[in-house]
Protein backbone atom coordinates (compact mmCIF):
# COMPACT_ATOMS: atom_id res chain seq x y z
CA UNK A 1 0.00 0.00 0.00
CA UNK A 2 1.32 2.86 -0.68
CA UNK A 3 1.27 6.18 1.47
CA UNK A 4 1.27 9.93 1.15
CA UNK A 5 3.07 12.32 3.38
CA UNK A 6 0.01 14.57 3.88
CA UNK A 7 2.73 17.56 2.87
CA UNK A 8 3.15 16.18 -0.19
CA UNK A 9 -0.32 15.78 -1.46
CA UNK A 10 -1.27 19.20 -0.41
CA UNK A 11 1.60 20.73 -2.51
CA UNK A 12 0.43 18.18 -5.61
CA UNK A 13 -2.97 19.46 -5.24
CA UNK A 14 -2.55 22.72 -4.76
CA UNK A 15 0.10 22.77 -8.00
CA UNK A 16 -2.67 20.56 -9.91
CA UNK A 17 -5.14 23.70 -8.79
CA UNK A 18 -3.76 26.31 -9.90
CA UNK A 19 -2.44 24.84 -13.16
CA UNK A 20 -6.23 23.58 -13.70
CA UNK A 21 -7.10 27.31 -12.96
CA UNK A 22 -4.59 28.75 -15.39
CA UNK A 23 -5.82 26.74 -18.65
CA UNK A 24 -9.33 27.71 -17.04
CA UNK A 25 -9.01 31.53 -17.96
CA UNK A 26 -9.76 32.54 -21.48
CA UNK A 27 -7.68 34.85 -23.06
CA UNK A 28 -9.64 38.30 -24.47
CA UNK A 29 -11.45 37.43 -27.66
CA UNK A 30 -11.93 39.63 -30.28
CA UNK A 31 -15.03 40.60 -29.70
CA UNK A 32 -13.70 42.22 -26.22
CA UNK A 33 -11.52 44.23 -28.01
CA UNK A 34 -14.23 47.21 -27.80
CA UNK A 35 -14.59 46.95 -23.96
CA UNK A 36 -13.39 49.93 -21.94
CA UNK A 37 -13.96 53.43 -21.86
CA UNK A 38 -15.02 56.07 -24.71
CA UNK A 39 -15.44 59.89 -25.04
CA UNK A 40 -18.19 60.93 -27.65
CA UNK A 41 -17.76 62.84 -30.69
CA UNK A 42 -17.89 65.78 -29.07
CA UNK A 43 -16.33 65.29 -26.10
CA UNK A 44 -19.71 65.59 -23.66
CA UNK A 45 -19.57 61.98 -22.31
CA UNK A 46 -17.60 59.01 -22.05
CA UNK A 47 -19.26 55.45 -22.12
CA UNK A 48 -18.18 52.75 -20.15
CA UNK A 49 -18.55 49.48 -22.87
CA UNK A 50 -18.90 46.08 -21.18
CA UNK A 51 -20.03 42.71 -21.90
CA UNK A 52 -23.64 42.19 -20.74
CA UNK A 53 -24.21 38.30 -20.63
CA UNK A 54 -23.21 37.20 -24.44
CA UNK A 55 -24.23 40.87 -25.82
CA UNK A 56 -21.95 43.93 -25.15
CA UNK A 57 -23.82 47.62 -23.84
CA UNK A 58 -22.22 50.70 -23.02
CA UNK A 59 -23.71 53.40 -19.83
CA UNK A 60 -22.79 56.92 -19.04
CA UNK A 61 -19.93 57.29 -16.55
CA UNK A 62 -19.23 60.82 -16.90
CA UNK A 63 -21.42 63.96 -18.50
CA UNK A 64 -20.68 66.90 -18.79
CA UNK A 65 -23.38 69.22 -17.81
CA UNK A 66 -23.97 66.15 -15.44
CA UNK A 67 -25.61 69.41 -13.03
CA UNK A 68 -28.67 70.54 -14.01
CA UNK A 69 -29.67 74.26 -11.52
CA UNK A 70 -27.37 72.12 -9.05
CA UNK A 71 -29.38 68.87 -9.04
CA UNK A 72 -28.49 65.80 -11.36
CA UNK A 73 -29.74 66.12 -15.11
CA UNK A 74 -32.45 64.30 -15.54
CA UNK A 75 -33.30 61.57 -18.75
CA UNK A 76 -36.56 64.86 -18.86
CA UNK A 77 -36.84 63.83 -23.19
CA UNK A 78 -37.20 60.38 -22.74
CA UNK A 79 -40.98 59.18 -24.34
CA UNK A 80 -42.00 57.19 -21.23
CA UNK A 81 -43.18 59.77 -18.56
CA UNK A 82 -42.32 57.11 -15.70
CA UNK A 83 -38.41 57.29 -16.69
CA UNK A 84 -38.35 60.75 -16.91
CA UNK A 85 -36.71 61.10 -13.48
CA UNK A 86 -33.67 58.46 -13.47
CA UNK A 87 -30.11 60.54 -13.61
CA UNK A 88 -28.76 60.32 -17.05
CA UNK A 89 -25.32 59.78 -14.96
CA UNK A 90 -25.17 55.77 -15.34
CA UNK A 91 -27.97 55.54 -17.99
CA UNK A 92 -27.67 52.66 -20.34
CA UNK A 93 -27.28 54.33 -23.57
CA UNK A 94 -26.09 51.13 -25.70
CA UNK A 95 -27.79 48.11 -25.72
CA UNK A 96 -27.75 44.22 -27.26
CA UNK A 97 -24.87 44.75 -29.60
CA UNK A 98 -23.68 41.56 -31.17
CA UNK A 99 -20.32 40.75 -31.90
CA UNK A 100 -20.40 40.23 -35.92
CA UNK A 101 -17.02 39.67 -36.81
CA UNK A 102 -14.50 41.73 -38.47
CA UNK A 103 -14.17 44.37 -35.57
CA UNK A 104 -17.97 45.15 -35.87
CA UNK A 105 -20.63 44.86 -33.29
CA UNK A 106 -24.12 45.20 -34.69
CA UNK A 107 -27.74 44.13 -34.20
CA UNK A 108 -27.98 46.66 -30.89
CA UNK A 109 -29.88 49.80 -29.95
CA UNK A 110 -28.77 53.26 -29.25
CA UNK A 111 -30.62 55.73 -26.63
CA UNK A 112 -30.19 59.74 -27.05
CA UNK A 113 -31.10 60.96 -24.01
CA UNK A 114 -30.23 64.56 -25.28
CA UNK A 115 -33.69 64.23 -27.79
CA UNK A 116 -35.18 60.95 -26.25
CA UNK A 117 -34.95 58.85 -29.24
CA UNK A 118 -33.94 55.11 -29.44
CA UNK A 119 -32.16 53.97 -32.58
CA UNK A 120 -30.86 50.55 -34.17
CA UNK A 121 -26.96 50.63 -33.95
CA UNK A 122 -23.84 48.61 -35.48
CA UNK A 123 -20.21 49.50 -33.21
CA UNK A 124 -16.99 49.64 -35.75
CA UNK A 125 -13.76 49.52 -34.21
CA UNK A 126 -11.23 51.71 -37.09
CA UNK A 127 -8.08 50.74 -34.68
CA UNK A 128 -7.59 49.71 -31.31
CA UNK A 129 -8.51 53.62 -29.98
CA UNK A 130 -11.06 54.88 -32.50
CA UNK A 131 -14.24 53.61 -32.90
CA UNK A 132 -17.52 54.42 -35.31
CA UNK A 133 -21.32 54.15 -33.89
CA UNK A 134 -23.53 54.59 -36.69
CA UNK A 135 -27.57 55.09 -35.42
CA UNK A 136 -30.32 54.47 -38.04
CA UNK A 137 -34.00 54.58 -38.17
CA UNK A 138 -34.35 51.36 -40.57
CA UNK A 139 -31.76 50.71 -42.33
CA UNK A 140 -28.26 51.72 -41.87
CA UNK A 141 -28.50 54.25 -45.04
CA UNK A 142 -30.45 56.49 -43.26
CA UNK A 143 -28.87 57.33 -40.01
CA UNK A 144 -25.63 59.25 -38.74
CA UNK A 145 -22.12 57.81 -38.06
CA UNK A 146 -20.36 59.36 -34.90
CA UNK A 147 -16.48 58.60 -34.30
CA UNK A 148 -15.67 57.91 -30.44
CA UNK A 149 -11.97 57.71 -28.85
CA UNK A 150 -10.77 55.52 -26.19
CA UNK A 151 -10.37 56.69 -22.88
CA UNK A 152 -6.83 55.56 -21.81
Amino acid sequence: MIRFKPVLCAAFVSILLTTTCAFGQSSPTAADRILGTWLTAEGKARVEIYKASDCYAGKLIWVRDSLKNGAPALDDKNPDPALRNRPVLNLEILYSFEFDGDDTWAGGRVYDPESGEEYRGKLRLEDGNTMKLRGYVLVPLLGRTETWTRVK
